[in-house]
C-alpha cells in the first residue's frame, strides 16, 4: 500500500510521488539526493510531482494562506477613526474658543460694582475645554492601540498623554470655583472691606483667600501635568507622519500648538487619517490566493 510522505523539514504530508514538500519545498526522502536538503518547488502536474490531477479535482492538500496576525487592521483602522475623530473635535473646540471671545462679559468695574462674570463666556469656556479633554483622550486610545503595532513610536507618547487627561480633568473642575471665590475677593477689594474679617461680623465673601490659594494650587499642577501631556499628544500626532509618511500629520500637530490655527490643523489632521484609513486594508477580505 502505497502511503503519504512525512516531509523532514516541516512535518508535513504529502501525496506520494513527490519529490518536494509542498508546504516548505524541502526535498522528500524518496527523491534523488540527500533527505531534508532545499529544494525548488516543481510546478503542478510536472516531472516529479506525482499523478497529475484529473479536470475540476481538488488536492487532499493544500496550502495555508498567509494572513497577519488577527485584529492587526482592525486595531490600526480603529485608532486612525480615533485620530479623525478627535481632529473634528479640534475644529469645534476652536470655533467655540473664538465664539467666547465676543460672548465673555468679565469686566472688572468701579469700586462698588464688582466682578461681573459672564455665564454664556464661562459656558463657552468649559465647553470648549471639555471638548479639548476629549481630543486628548481620543489621541491617547489611538495610540494606544498603535503601541501593539508599533511599540517604539507610541509607547512613551501613550503614558505621558495619559498626564494629560488627569491635568485638564483638574483644570476643568476648579478653573470655575477660583473664578467665583477670585470674583467675590475682587467685590471686597473695591468695596474696601476687610479680607479675612476677625474684629467685625464675619463676611463670608471676604474670608475664601486660603481657598483661593488652594485652587491655584490645584490649578497650577493640572496645568503642568496638562502641559506634559499636550506635548507628549502632539510627538504621538508627529510620529504618525513617520509611520504613514504623510507630512500632513507632523504639520497639523505643530498648527495644533496656536490657537485660532489649531482649526486648521484638526482639518489636516482629519484629511490625513481619513487618507491613512484609505490605504488600509478592510479586515475580512477575502484571503489570498495560493501560489496552486
Amino acid at each position: 500500500m502505497v502511503t503519504a510522505q512525512r516531509c523532514p523539514g516541516c512535518g508535513a504530508f504529502g501525496p506520494p510521488g513527490t519529490d518536494y514538500c509542498a508546504f516548505c519545498g524541502t526535498r522528500l526522502s524518496g527523491a534523488s539526493g540527500p533527505p531534508g536538503a532545499p529544494g525548488p518547488l516543481p510546478p503542478p502536474g510536472g516531472a516529479g510531482s506525482g499523478p497529475a490531477l484529473a479536470a475540476g479535482a481538488v488536492p487532499y492538500y493544500t496550502i495555508p494562506p498567509a494572513t497577519p496576525p488577527v485584529g492587526t487592521d482592525a486595531e490600526e483602522r480603529r485608532a486612525l477613526r480615533y485620530v479623525a475623530l478627535a481632529g473634528l473635535l479640534v475644529v469645534v473646540a476652536g470655533a467655540l474658543s473664538i465664539g467666547s471671545t465676543f460672548v465673555s462679559s468679565i469686566s472688572i468695574g468701579a469700586a462698588g460694582r464688582g466682578i461681573s462674570l459672564g455665564a454664556t463666556g464661562i459656558g463657552f469656556t468649559l465647553a470648549s475645554g471639555a471638548i479639548e479633554v476629549a481630543v486628548v483622550g481620543l489621541v491617547w486610545m489611538a495610540m494606544r492601540r498603535l503601541v501593539r503595532l508599533d511599540r517604539s513610536r507610541f509607547e512613551t507618547p501613550a503614558r505621558l498623554t495619559i498626564l494629560g487627561l488627569v491635568g485638564l480633568a483638574l483644570v476643568l473642575a476648579t478653573i470655575y470655583p477660583l473664578l467665583s471665590l477670585t470674583a467675590s475677593l475682587g467685590h471686597c477689594v473695591v468695596s474696601g472691606l476687610p479680607l479675612n474679617n476677625t474684629t467685625g461680623p464675619p463676611l463670608a465673601s471676604c474670608q475664601d483667600l486660603l481657598e483661593v490659594a488652594g485652587l491655584a494650587l490645584v490649578l497650577l499642577v493640572g496645568g503642568i501635568l496638562g502641559l506634559i501631556g499636550f506635548i507628549a499628544m502632539l510627538i504621538g500626532i508627529w510620529r504618525l507622519g513617520s509611520r504613514y509618511q504623510n507630512s500632513a500629520f507632523q504639520i497639523g500637530a505643530i498648527l495644533l500648538i496656536f490657537p485660532i490655527a489649531d482649526i486648521a490643523g484638526g482639518i489636516l489632521l482629519y484629511l490625513a487619517a481619513q487618507k491613512a484609513l484609505a490605504a488600509r486594508p478592510m479586515p475580512g477580505g477575502p484571503p489570498p490566493t495560493p501560489p496552486f
